[in-house]
């Protein structure tokens, strides 16, 4: 097809009229801008085109028409039909575009190396991919020109990257596009393998079980994505995307019920952030309760939540290695309740609780229950470390240098010799009796029992 040049209203820009050419032809800027000298003329990003005055018509006209004949353009100009007939026209070129990109699209993606995509966002009309793979000159413009212009897309929400080097592109949500993505490996998007299904509701929702009988839900991919006004959307940018197939072979987005505490209560599972002790959380605007509706998982969620709050057991935050912070702060102790008590607490969760049976009381009690319970676990842990100082203490010390571990025997008295190897080093260090006991206790930083801890 041919290249389009488009000169058309620029119906609220504050301009007249709008001209756009199909790639960076800078001999054509440089005719334009001498033309058309400021205040007439002005670059809109978002639409790609040049906005110009009413009385320049005549000579971007011109302009347009020189060019096109040099460059084999086909020319769209719309300034002069009916409403309609423009409507119908810039309809026409809108498919037109839209067919090329797919087209671009499913040309590049198989020449990629597998698995260097990565689908950072799944939007009700694009997806958005980033990739980090060295690519080569050729195929990374390549890949680069099949993306979706701007201009036909929104602006999107704030992604992160997971590195400042990756290239990001938008593609258009378009079925064959979807198609080609699910039929090789990417980051980010999971075809979840041996569901069973077992429940089929009215309004399309569908629950499986997995082999490990797990419970799954999901809906058609183009409404589980929508960000509707009381439920959010099933997954968010950045997340993982698990799809499956209804038995009709309708494209499923897909959720593991088990996975919802995470999902919903995560920033009440962080110790870094200290809601279970009292901090106000800013809204969500999107109710726990309207999203277990829409899924029909409200009998499951309650079944989770009686059984998570009795739970007596923490676990640890993983991603904190350091024992100190286990003994020092019961914040790093996660009870599995501890995510939904927080947001019983601090959110506008009137009808989750209600679902629950649970009065403000309960809840209140149950938040100070769960203080206890992370304190205990914390003065345990404090008094393992002390009963197992010398073998928790090893890896600490192999990550100093030999001069730091030839000072340490001299400060507490162990025998030890520059010629032996680190690794032989920290062993003796740590096999000398009560100073190694000694020598642990102070690198883990463990207080002697009648210190009061912090």
């Amino acid at each position: 097809m041919l290249a389009t040049a488009l000169i058309t209203d620029a119906i609220g820009t504050g301009y007249a009229y709008l001209v756009r050419i199909p790639y960076k032809h800078h001999p054509f800027i440089a005719s334009f801008k001498e033309a058309v000298p400021e205040p007439g003329r002005d670059w809109h990003q978002r639409l790609g085109a040049w906005l110009f005055r009413r009385n320049y018509l005549g000579v971007v006209r011109q302009i347009v028409a020189r060019h096109a004949e040099t460059e084999g353009w086909r020319v769209l100009d719309t300034v002069a039909m009916t409403k309609d007939q423009a409507r119908l026209a810039l309809q026409e070129l809108d498919h037109q575009e839209h067919e090329e990109h797919v087209a671009r699209f499913l040309e590049v993606l198989p020449r990629l190396p597998a698995n260097s995509l990565i689908l950072a966002g799944w939007l009700e009309h694009v997806l958005i991919f980033d990739v980090d793979t060295y690519l080569g000159e050729e195929l990374f413009y390549a890949w680069i020109e099949a993306a979706l212009p701007e201009r036909k897309y929104p602006s999107l929400p704030y992604i992160p990257m997971h590195k400042s080097k990756m290239v990001r592109i938008a593609t258009a949500a378009d079925p064959r596009i979807i198609q080609a993505v699910l039929s090789r490996p990417i980051q980010g998007l999971r075809v979840v393998p041996h569901l069973t299904l077992t429940a089929v509701f009215d309004d399309g929702i569908l629950h499986w079980r997995d082999e490990q009988g797990g419970l799954w839900f999901g809906a058609p991919y183009t409404f589980a994505l929508e960000q509707q006004e009381r439920v959010r959307a099933l997954y968010q940018p950045g997340q993982t995307y698990h799809v499956a197939f209804s038995p009709n072979g309708q494209l499923y987005l897909v959720a593991q019920a088990e996975q919802l505490p995470d999902r919903f209560f995560a920033w009440g599972l962080n110790p870094h952030i200290g809601f279970m002790e009292g901090y106000k959380a800013p809204p969500t605007g999107f109710p726990l309760s309207a999203f277990l509706e829409q899924y029909h998982l409200v009998d499951w969620f309650v079944t989770w939540a009686r059984q998570a709050i009795v739970k007596e057991e923490c676990l640890p935050f993983e991603r904190y290695g350091w024992h100190r912070s286990l003994w020092e702060n019961r914040s790093y102790w996660i009870h599995p309740a501890q995510g939904l008590i927080s947001l019983l607490l601090h959110h506008s969760e009137e009808e989750t609780q209600a679902l629950l049976g649970w009065s403000d009381d309960y809840v209140k009690e149950q938040h100070a229950r769960i203080g206890r319970i992370k304190e205990q676990h914390a003065r345990a842990y404090l008094e393992y470390c002390r009963e197992h100082a010398v073998e928790l203490a090893l890896p600490k010390l192999e990550t100093k240098s030999k001069g730091e571990l030839l000072a340490l025997g001299e400060q507490y008295g162990i025998e030890v010799r520059k010629s032996w190897t680190n690794q032989r080093l920290a062993q003796i260090l740590l096999s000398s009796g009560e100073p190694s006991v000694k020598l642990a206790k102070a690198i883990l930083e463990i207080p002697e029992p009648l210190e009061i801890m912090a």
